[in-house]
């Protein structure tokens, strides 16, 4: 399996973009597609650069959960390692979800929100390990609920549908907390 990605070149932090007149303000969809070269062609990444345990062009849901624990116990690691150097009370729960802009943002009242915020934009790799995390997660919820939807439906296609409805609306949040 191949899949094309438009890689991003730059590497600010947060993972997103800098407004060069002004810094504190995100840029918006529009002033991002701006930046892009008109033939700008996509690079097309194999699976084994995708996904550690791929077995050629293949991806098994099993891989995929046993990358994400390995992926969980690491990022847990680093958080813990990174609140203890910030002074950040790793006792206190933390909830965390990745905004439009890309950017890993708590979202309960911890006292130290805005320390976590700033670790989450100084540190890419932590980013894009929480955000690979998140991705993973999701995919495999997905794939769990699209087969109980297609068992439920193979015995009764109404009820299912009833059931199952959420899945079908595109406007869902799924935030993601870990503690």
């Amino acid at each position: 399996m191949k899949i094309a990605a438009v890689l991003q070149t730059s590497k600010s932090a947060g993972g997103g973009m800098k407004n060069k007149d002004c810094p504190d303000k995100k840029p918006g969809f529009a002033e991002y597609l701006k930046t892009i070269p008109e033939k700008t062609e996509p690079k097309l990444l194999s699976s084994q650069k995708l996904f550690k345990y791929a077995h050629g062009s293949v991806i098994h849901g099993d891989d995929i959960q046993k990358e994400l624990d390995e992926d969980l116990v690491s990022f847990k690691a680093s958080i813990n390692k990174m609140f203890e150097q910030l002074g950040i009370d790793s006792s206190i729960s933390v909830e965390l979800q990745v905004d439009q802009q890309g950017y890993v943002q708590v979202t309960n009242n911890h006292p130290d929100k805005d320390k976590i915020n700033q670790m989450f934009k100084d540190n890419e790799d932590l980013r894009n390990t929480y955000v690979k995390i998140q991705s993973f997660t999701d995919v495999l919820e997905s794939g769990h609920k699209s087969a109980e939807f297609q068992e439920a439906y193979a015995k009764n296609p109404r009820a299912a549908v009833a059931l199952y409805s959420y899945l079908f609306n595109s406007d869902r949040e799924n935030p993601r907390f870990y503690t």
